[in-house]
């Protein structure tokens, strides 16, 4: 991200820093400080490019809006409104959970619940039982009702977003 400002000639910058929010009533802390973005930060200013930061290994939680602030022997400024930063990823830490958990009963309702972490959310989740090649029902959630011996098996659930899919561990379901 980059920034360039003027000032008069009279004036004399004493220090440039980007930043993110800063708690209400304290000074912002220069993001090569931050120790979330420990390492991570680095840099350059001249000129022609203005004032540059690089974030590096980009994180989720690196998400905000991040603004540059130069302060002169006069006074203090901030650039307005700032650059609004988007860190989007595919599905990971995807899982499947059992309900009621224990010992499955013939008869019985089983629901399988698949769980994961996305930026933007999941939109969708496929759900597959392990050597069947077709998927076995969509949905975060898939309920297996009047459990038969031929549903045991391995199930997973497959995570979908605009940036990528994952699928989960297989639980074995035993009937």
């Amino acid at each position: 991200m980059s920034c360039s400002f003027t000032y008069p000639s009279v004036v004399t910058v004493t220090k440039t820093l980007w930043f993110t929010v800063w708690p209400s009533g304290s000074e912002p802390t220069n993001l090569t400080q931050d120790q979330a973005y420990s390492g991570r930060v680095t840099y350059h200013s001249d000129m022609i490019n203005g004032n540059t930061v690089r974030i590096t290994d980009l994180r989720v939680t690196d998400s905000a809006r991040y603004r540059f602030r130069f302060i002169t022997d006069h006074d203090k400024y901030i650039g307005e409104p700032g650059v609004t930063l988007s860190v989007t990823d595919g599905p990971k830490n995807t899982s499947v959970s059992v309900s009621p958990s224990g010992e499955i009963v013939e008869g019985s309702s089983v629901t399988l619940t698949c769980s994961s972490d996305a930026n933007p959310p999941v939109n969708n989740y496929t759900w597959y039982k392990n050597n069947v090649t077709s998927p076995k029902a969509s949905g975060q959630s898939y309920s297996i009702t009047n459990i038969r011996s031929e549903d045991s098996g391995e199930y997973y659930c497959e995570a979908e977003n605009q940036c990528g899919r994952f699928h989960s561990s297989s639980v074995f379901l035993d009937v």
